[in-house]
């Protein structure tokens, strides 16, 4: 894997956290720090655990967003089999840009896509 595919993953990953950070609570901070260390298998299931423990609600993106990461970094675990404990999230959900096509350096947003944001 080249430095631009880790880059992908840690962007889609703090694309993930800032997705559900309201769900994750005190624990938002943790997730970060675990990301930024590049440890982004980890970051994953931390994210989805500490959603399924909490059975928060989560939105149809936001499930297939966890899918999609796990399946590009080839996890071995269905990590989406563990949010069926989370309710489905009604509202509108904000959605991540299709893999490759970020757009934006990790972890920064233009001002053009801070506009779109609800």
């Amino acid at each position: 894997m080249d430095a631009a595919y880790y880059e992908e993953l840690h962007g889609r990953l703090l694309g993930l956290l800032i997705l559900v950070e309201d769900r994750l609570g005190e624990h938002a901070g943790y997730v970060h720090r675990v990301i930024d260390a590049g440890e982004y298998g980890l970051a994953l299931e931390d994210i989805t655990g500490i959603l399924a423990y909490a059975r928060a609600p989560v939105t149809d993106q936001e499930r297939g967003d966890i899918v999609t990461l796990s399946q590009i970094m080839h996890m071995d675990d269905p990590i989406g089999d563990k949010l069926r404990s989370c309710p489905r999230h009604t509202g509108i959900g904000r959605q991540l840009p299709p893999y490759g096509h970020a757009g934006h350096p990790p972890g920064r947003r233009s001002s053009a896509s801070d506009a779109s944001l609800p």
